[in-house]
């Protein structure tokens, strides 16, 4: 494993596991393979617009409770992060999968969470990858959406062995 240091203008990529997703910090390492695959997807998300809409809709979930519970290995959880292209370090997102980054299976396990993804949203539960636009209907964000395609998968989850 190579261990490397990102850091984008205005902020800081902390990962652990590139499949985890991204959460801010003020400094950053990255464990990646051989390959070095997943240090150039992870420099797109340097890219990300501060006022763009995927931005705007991370925030908003996050503000109003909104959680979306995945794990590092599910490649549904992969293809809603990915929705948000470089907003992915905005959603609220919590890893279930304990050896996953910054693991938080005693929620997930008391929040009855059984497949990934899982969003909760004001109080309901949505089993499967959403799109945006849907995200924002259920959640009252109310701003123009620039995209409401569907992810490649939408509507797939994943169940832990």
């Amino acid at each position: 494993m190579l261990l490397m240091k990102i850091i984008c203008p205005k902020k800081a990529l902390t990962v652990k596991n590139p499949s985890v997703g991204f959460t801010s910090g003020l400094s950053s390492y990255l464990r990646v393979s051989r390959m070095g695959w997943a240090a150039l997807a992870l420099l797109s998300s340097c890219s990300t617009l501060p006022n763009s809409y995927e931005v705007r809709l991370a925030d908003h979930l996050s503000a109003t409770g909104a959680k979306m519970y995945g794990a590092y290995w599910c490649p549904h959880c992969m293809v809603q992060k990915d929705s948000f292209g470089g907003a992915a370090n905005h959603v609220p997102y919590v890893e279930c999968d304990p050896e996953g980054f910054d693991a938080q299976p005693e929620l997930c396990q008391a929040e009855g969470i059984e497949a990934y993804p899982t969003w909760v949203i004001g109080g309901d539960r949505y089993l499967g990858t959403q799109t945006l636009g849907k995200l924002a209907r259920l959640s009252g964000f109310e701003q123009p959406a620039v995209r409401d395609e569907e992810p490649a998968t939408s509507g797939g989850y994943s169940v832990p062995e």
